[in-house]
């Protein structure tokens, strides 16, 4: 009998990819956390004053938009 592992589908016609190989959400997974260790230092930033006023302009106009409506 063969065995066939849960992410066989995912993983047909890769001749590649063995069967230690982490399964495709688990590689997804890995890249989401280095990308977002690699942007940390930069999601982490405090906005420039002349942002930080547009993001409050926006943020004003919206609600007046919401309260109006």
């Amino acid at each position: 009998m063969k065995i066939v592992t849960p992410d066989h589908a995912a993983r047909y016609g890769q001749t590649w990819v063995s069967a230690g190989a982490p399964c495709e959400t688990t590689r997804l997974a890995m890249i989401g956390e280095d990308l977002r260790s690699h942007y940390a230092p930069v999601t982490d930033e405090t906005p420039s004053g002349l942002l930080a006023d547009l993001a409050r302009r926006v943020e004003s106009q919206i609600a007046r938009a919401q309260a109006a409506g």
